[in-house]
């Protein structure tokens, strides 16, 4: 298949297989080789790329998938006597050590300081949270980073040097996945036509953080790959009628981002913020995040709790399922054959409700929950009594748990530290029942009472370490 694809402000038409990862045609094609591959799995970074302004991983993207784009690598940031600003500053700052994750880090901090020129420190450790180094320690990463920040950073282009390469024959295979045939659309309306008269199974892939390590692992039971991540169409956050849509092609950047979601569903906000690293939730897409049915999936508890809808489309129609009943199985969802998700929807909670997510995991970032929580209580601040609450936790079995007793328990509540105590004992018992058989279970008994503690401090405002919550605003003021 031939893509067009601009790298480094160089133009080329390229024929690239339908296994090809946006890796191998960097390194083995255009022996573009700062870009490396660590882990293959998108966990280290090593492999980070600049797309359209964002930083991505290399590994986790199909070079098909890179058709009609631009890419940065660090060969394009800066050459021997005309480095990068950014470049300069790790050299000056010893940031450097074995220099195998350094191109990807690099590229990380860039793509930060495009967005956002000063960062603070902890949005810098954030920014690169995703790229790993097992070197330095990260102090004089930070401390180079931070030397630019006054900087106005500007993608930087190289203007001249090697032409195209024009259409280059496929002759590396490179560290290739199992083969399948691929076809990409920028409209829905031809994806649906496809998926009707199409006779055979069909897989959707958008950002593909979930699906190519499934095909790299088990391959993919499909006649044919539909790409959808170019279909803007899928891509959109807003309220009408009552209620909020999310287009199905919406990434965790995009909803951690969206004002509209941290208003009115800071759950869902929080949620995304917290998948994978700046690079993942670059890619991945909440629709993907459902149609996976991972029992860890962040998105699942906080769509649960906003009782949200899932719109499906298939050869059969269009139908609507509750997201709570969207998870049949581990790893599998309620989807059927050739249907495809295109949106979800749900009610904004009401004035009066705050809602929050929190989960624990192996490490602080880039880790795949071992916990998920999801809370929401609607409050009378002025009694400071809890009308009504509820809970979703994540990773406890097929599909997010809702422990009604904790729901009963809330309602009608005093809110103090007895009760903050009393609901996380509560939750660990409910925790206990579930996973009864379970080598996990002291650990996730002992997860709970945390998460609930954290939880409540954080939506209103308990503890000893009290952040501002719903009871620490005048209810005056706030009316």
């Amino acid at each position: 298949m031939e893509i067009r694809i601009t790298v480094n402000n160089i133009p080329h038409r390229l024929d690239v297989g339908p296994d090809e990862r946006l890796i191998d045609l960097l390194r083995d094609r255009l022996r573009l080789t700062g870009a490396k591959e660590g882990c293959g799995e998108g966990r280290c970074g090593a492999c980070t790329v600049i797309m359209d302004g964002l930083a991505v991983n290399a590994c986790m993207i199909l070079a098909y998938q890179a058709r009609d784009r631009s890419i940065l690598t660090i060969e394009g940031l800066g050459r021997e006597g005309n480095l990068d600003p950014l470049q300069e500053s790790f050299v000056e700052n010893g940031a450097i050590q074995c220099g195998y994750c350094t191109p990807g880090m690099i590229l990380a901090a860039k793509a930060l300081l495009m967005q956002n020129p000063r960062p603070t420190e902890a949005e810098i450790r954030e920014g690169i949270a995703g790229n790993l180094c097992r070197c330095t320690g990260y102090v004089n990463i930070v401390k180079a980073i931070k030397a630019v920040t006054e900087i106005n950073q500007k993608t930087v282009f190289p203007r001249e040097g090697r032409e195209g390469l024009g259409l280059i024959e496929k002759n590396l295979k490179g560290n290739r996945i199992a083969p399948f045939n691929i076809k990409g659309f920028q409209r829905l309306e031809d994806v649906i036509d496809t998926q009707r008269c199409f006779d055979g199974k069909i897989a959707f892939i958008a950002g593909g953080t979930d699906m190519m390590n499934t095909i790299r692992e088990t391959g993919i039971d499909a006649d044919l790959m539909i790409d959808l991540f170019q279909v803007d169409e899928l891509k959109y956050i807003r309220e009408e009628a009552g209620m909020i849509h999310i287009g199905a092609g919406t990434t965790f950047s995009e909803i951690a981002a969206s004002r509209l979601i941290r208003a009115k569903a800071p759950c869902l906000a929080q949620a995304a913020s917290q998948i994978g690293s700046v690079q993942i939730r670059n890619r991945a897409t909440i629709g993907g995040n459902i149609a996976g049915a991972s029992p860890a999936a962040d998105s699942l508890p906080a769509l649960v709790l906003l009782n949200a809808t899932l719109v499906a489309v298939g050869p059969q129609g269009e139908r609507q399922i509750s997201v709570e009943e969207s998870a049949v199985d581990v790893w599998k969802s309620g989807l059927s054959p050739n249907e495809l998700i295109t949106e979800i929807f749900f009610p904004p909670p009401g004035k009066d409700c705050v809602s929050g997510f929190q989960k624990v995991g192996s490490r602080g970032h880039v880790t795949i929950a071992r916990l998920n929580m999801a809370m929401q209580v609607r409050v009378n601040a002025r009694e400071r009594i809890i009308e009504e609450g509820k809970i979703v936790l994540g990773t406890l079995g097929k599909k997010p748990f809702c422990p009604a007793n904790a729901s009963s328990f809330l309602s009608g509540k005093k809110v103090d530290m007895q009760l903050v105590n009393e609901l996380a004992q509560l939750l660990s018992e409910d925790v206990a029942e579930k996973i009864n058989e379970r080598p996990s279970r002291p650990y996730k008994m002992a997860a709970v009472r945390g998460l609930t503690v954290d939880m409540m401090n954080k939506l209103l405002g308990l503890g000893p370490d009290s952040s501002p919550g719903l009871l620490n605003v005048n209810p005056e003021v706030s009316s």
